[in-house]
């Protein structure tokens, strides 16, 4: 059996702190857990915006043919691991099922306003996510993003925050591929009209009678996708700012699609058009 380190008190308060978007902030850093998500986390190491500072792992995982899997990538890329007692791994874990591997990641070196730049230069899908507050949509939206191609993701106001727990859950590991923009408390028309400065056409989803079924779209080369909340749709002073109107026609007596469902599909549609000009 490996020898496993005891945490003190304040080690457990740290670790179990860091799944809170508070200290997130503070230590510029944000945990992951589950082999699935750390191997992926290890195999994109400096290859995406995140680095891993550091692997928890307790000894009985270790001794899993998952668990050599992690420790032989982690000694490959020279990130330290530590070997915590179950018990306390139980405690700093945010899941009830523990799997008993935690990876420690680096929040991105680059400010988001900086990253924002280099995306106004960018052809292609932006998707700008407008209230969407449940995790599940916003990990969903963001997998979809990479798998459609999407440049890149820019979280907006009143929307579920990027480094929640459920958010990467959701998204399958999929955050790692792509630029994620926390820009929840930026002004939502200022964003907007820094788009619009560059050219990119301003496409929401809505539903309504005089929108455009996303079939008959044909779309521009820049493109800020907004897509709003299940609920409320896209806050009204972004509304008054889109260039064009989609929608998706439903074909039986459904008011609406899923916030994450229709997203995809818009993303799908969108991709399958605009990728002669990438």
């Amino acid at each position: 059996m490996l020898k496993a380190d005891t945490l003190t008190k304040a080690e457990i308060d740290y670790y179990r702190g860091l799944w809170c978007r508070k200290l997130q902030m503070k230590f510029s850093c944000f945990p992951v857990e589950g082999f699935r998500i750390v191997r992926d986390t290890l195999e994109f190491h400096r290859k995406s915006q995140y680095s891993v500072i550091e692997v928890l792992i307790d000894p009985i995982f270790a001794q899993k043919p998952t668990g050599e899997i992690i420790i032989k990538l982690s000694n490959s890329k020279s990130i330290p691991i530590r070997f915590i007692k179950r018990n306390q791994m139980i405690r700093i874990s945010e899941t009830e099922s523990h799997q008993g591997v935690i990876a420690i990641l680096s929040l991105p070196d680059h400010s988001d306003s900086s990253i924002l730049t280099d995306i106004l230069l960018k052809k292609g899908i932006i998707v700008y996510l407008d209230g969407i507050q449940d995790p599940g949509n916003t990990g969903t939206l963001i997998r979809s993003g990479v798998a459609f191609s999407a440049q890149a993701i820019i979280i907006g106001k009143n929307n579920a925050k990027p480094y929640n727990p459920k958010v990467l859950r959701a998204t399958a590991g999929a955050f790692l591929q792509i630029p994620i923009l926390d820009m929840g408390d930026k002004d939502p028309v200022d964003i907007i009209h820094r788009f619009k400065q560059y050219n990119f056409a301003i496409v929401g989803t809505v539903v309504s009678d005089d929108a455009i079924p996303i079939s008959n779209f044909k779309p521009p080369e820049k493109i800020l996708l907004v897509i709003g909340s299940e609920g409320a749709g896209i806050r009204s002073e972004i509304a008054e700012l889109l260039d064009v109107q989609l929608t998706i026609p439903i074909f039986n007596k459904i008011d609406s699609l899923n916030a994450g469902v229709a997203g995809s599909i818009v993303l799908y549609e969108l991709n399958k058009k605009i990728i002669e000009y990438l």
